[in-house]
Parts: structure tokens; sequence; C-alpha cells
């Protein structure tokens, strides 16, 4: 599939959203994106999958990241996400093997709740939205930030 038939210069084929780099906001590296979850009733990207460690797919693990929360940073070519050392490690992490079987209607929200509860994940923007329920936890709708 070819990106140039979108004319919107926000909008990127998922294609190449895989294998994007994902930093922190100090520039460290902490993963790749190796998919992104769908809402198949909305169509918003609702969680993307970051892979990090392991060599030659042996090994490797996995952070679900909701998707509002990671940033593009066109200087880095990739997504920048407000995650310190400590708050990646305490966050929820799986296997390959786990992540294919997680039920996401039962347990999404803990992941929500996870990232929810770190200070600054989430744009003032969202985190405004979410404290007020104007959005229910899982449902962010973007507004006028400049997520992508």
């Amino acid at each position: 599939m070819s990106s140039h038939i979108f004319n919107e210069s926000t909008l990127i084929s998922s294609e190449r959203v895989t294998g994007t780099n994902v930093y922190n906001r100090a520039g460290d590296k902490l993963g790749s994106i190796e998919a992104m979850l769908i809402n198949k009733a909305s169509g918003q990207v609702r969680y993307a999958i970051m892979s990090f460690g392991g060599f030659l797919g042996i090994g490797e693990r996995y952070h679900q990241l909701p998707w509002a929360g990671l940033a593009y940073d066109q200087t880095r070519e990739g997504y920048v996400v407000n995650l310190n050392e400590a708050a990646l490690k305490a966050a929820p992490v799986y296997s390959r093997e786990q992540l294919d079987s997680y039920d996401y209607a039962q347990h999404a929200a803990a992941i929500d709740t996870y990232y929810g509860g770190l200070d600054g994940f989430y744009s003032p923007h969202q985190q405004a939205l979410r404290s007020n329920g104007a959005v229910p936890t899982g449902q962010f709708k973007p507004g006028n930030d400049q997520r992508v």
C-alpha cells in the first residue's frame, strides 16, 4: 500500500509505524513499535505494542502502551513517551505467548489504570478529559494536541 493516497500530513500507513523507535523524553531508546491494536468499532488505535530486549526475537518482551500517551517527534523520527526507567520497569510486561492470548476485554483497564496513574504520561488535555470522565478509560478521542 502506498502512503501517497493520503492527503493529510498526519496520516501514516501502519506498515511505516511498525518498527519505529520509541524514546523517553531524555532521548533514551526504550524499544520499537511491534504492532498497533485498533478498536474494531471506532477504528481508533488503542495501544502500541512496544518490543524491547531479546536477540533476533528470542527473549523479547512487550509493553502495551496506550496510544494516546505517545507523541511523534519529527527530529527523532520516532515516538516519545513520558516514562522514566523506574516506571517502565514497573509497567505490565509480557512475553509473545502471553501477549498472543491476552484478553483485552477483561484486562485492558489494568493497563489504562497503570499508565493513567503516572504523572505526565498523558498530555494535560488528555488527562483532563480522563479525570472529568468526559472520555471513559480506554476510549480516548484525540483532540487538538499534536499526538499522531
